[in-house]
This record gives structure tokens, sequence and C-alpha cells, in this order.
């Protein structure tokens, strides 16, 4: 089938997020260093439906052209609607991300942390309001407790490729992000070398990109068809609501994470002259380990 390549999203590292909480309420003791590292996965279930609806679509027209043997040609409105779902898609594309974090205690319950991953910068602060354990009486490490925290990070995308979709009329480049984001961090150690933890998460997005609308006019007098471009600046801002469940196993000193970050995402920006709505079901699964000095 000609079309069959409609059924393939297109896939690019341009803005996948990075959901990992990799981290309980408990705050380091001043002066500590933890040192970790993890993988993730942005899966964005609710943009893939959209463009696999489209293409089960496309594909069930072709079916019927065949078994008719006549010519489908996808109708104008339809190639707009494949468009604007590829190219969101690939804005906020599903893809693996890699981090690294370091983090420092600097006051009684008080931390703050650094994330790169792969294409962003995050920094991050947290502050432990609810503590209530107890620890070894030989050498201080926690042995059980249970803890509440609240965080504010900021991050900054360094680089995306410019994407496209599958039709070939939306190119976006030229992208500036930023997120802000409040965690509210739940976590309890039943013993020193194990403990669960999770929270709520509330990320603000906001995007700024150059949108390339390609246009081809046929007079129909023989003439070449001509081709055209018109460049707009545009914006999306997106909101993302969640939470994350996890949990840690190892020592005080050394320690691995599993955990799944889920919510909605809800974005909005202008696509071909028209208002969208992006995202949808948003699923993050992740898993580290850190070292803490």
């Amino acid at each position: 089938m000609k079309h069959s390549a409609l059924l393939v999203a297109l896939v690019c590292t341009g803005c996948a997020s990075n959901l990992a909480q990799m981290q309980t309420a408990r705050a380091l003791e001043p002066g500590q260093l933890r040192m970790s590292g993890g993988v993730g996965w942005y899966v964005p279930a609710g943009q893939l439906a959209a463009v696999a609806g489209d293409g089960i679509e496309v594909a069930k027209q072709e079916i019927k052209a065949e078994l008719e043997n006549t010519e489908y040609d996808i109708p104008q409105a339809e190639k707009r609607k494949i468009a604007i779902n590829s190219v969101a898609l690939a804005a906020m594309s599903p893809y693996p991300n890699v981090h690294v974090d370091a983090r420092l205690g600097v006051l009684p319950r008080f931390d703050v942390g650094l994330r790169y991953s792969i294409d962003a910068v995050r920094a991050d602060v947290k502050f432990n309001f609810f503590h209530d354990g107890v620890n070894d009486p030989e050498d201080g490490l926690p042995r059980k407790s249970k803890d509440i925290a609240i965080g504010l990070a900021v991050s900054k995308q360094l680089f995306a490729p410019a994407v496209g979709d599958m039709m070939g009329m939306i190119r976006l480049d030229n992208f500036n992000r930023w997120d802000v984001e409040v965690p509210l961090y739940v976590s309890i150690d039943v013993s020193r070398y194990f403990g669960v933890y999770g929270g709520g998460r509330y990320r603000y997005t906001t995007m700024t990109f150059n949108q390339n609308v390609s246009t081809v006019t046929d007079c129909g007098c023989g003439d070449a068809p001509v081709h055209s471009t018109v460049t707009t600046a545009s914006r999306m801002q997106a909101h993302f609501y969640g939470a994350t469940v996890g949990m840690r196993v190892g020592s005080a000193r050394f320690s691995w994470m599993l955990e799944i970050t889920m919510g909605h995402t809800q974005a909005k920006t202008n696509l071909l002259g028209q208002d969208v709505m992006i995202g949808g079901l948003t699923f993050y699964p992740s898993t580290g380990m850190a070292l803490t000095f």
C-alpha cells in the first residue's frame, strides 16, 4: 500500500521529557553527597493513540479501495489531521532518556540537586518538613522513617533537532523550552535496606518554536507546481499532573531504585492555523542506582 508509511509514527529526541523522581522524601545530611544515574522511557500514550487511529483509518480506506479495485487518495482534511497529530507526537516524542544526578546536603532537612539528561539540564531544591524516624545508634545511618518533603525544580532544554510531520506539510525548529516543576515527596523507609516512595507531580512547560508550513500551488495550466513555505513564530504551553510510585533497595550508601510516573499531559498550541490540544495519558517508567558519600 502506497500510504503504509502513515502507520509509522515519526520519532526523534526533540522534546522528550524526563519525569524521573529517583529520590525519596528524606533529605541528605549537611555535607553529604549523592551521585546517581538512571534511564527512563517517555511514553505519551494519548498522542500515540491519536496517531495510531489515523493510521488505522487510512489502512481501512486503502483496503476498501483495493477490494473495489479503485484508487484511494487521502482527502485534504484528513491530510491536515494526520499532519497535526504526527507533528504533535514528534514534538512530544516517545524516547529513552538517560540522566546523571548530583545532590548535596546543605542544611538540616534541605538539599539541592543538579541533573543532566541528554538534551536538558535541571536544578532543584527539596525541603523535608516532616520526619518521623530513628537512626542506628552505632553509625548514625537511617533505620526506619516516614518523611514528607516539597521541592521546586527548573529545567532548560539545551538543544532539539527540527521535527516534521508524515505528510510533509509542517516542520518545527528553533525550539526554546523551559520546565518548572513542584513535586511533593512521600517516603517510608521500612529499614535501611528497603523503602517505598512516591508523591504528587505538577509540571508547567513553556516552549517557543518556529512553524514552517509548506504549500504546493498548481495552477492547472501546465506549468510546474509552485512550492512555498511560510514561517511563523509559535508557542506551546503544557501542564503535567501526575504521581510517582517506586521502591528503593540497598544500603544507606548504595541503593537501586525502580519507579513509574503516571499522569495526564495537557498542552495547547496552534498548528496549520488551528488551535490544537495535545497530550493525554502519559507514562514514564525509570530505574537507576545511587551512591551516597
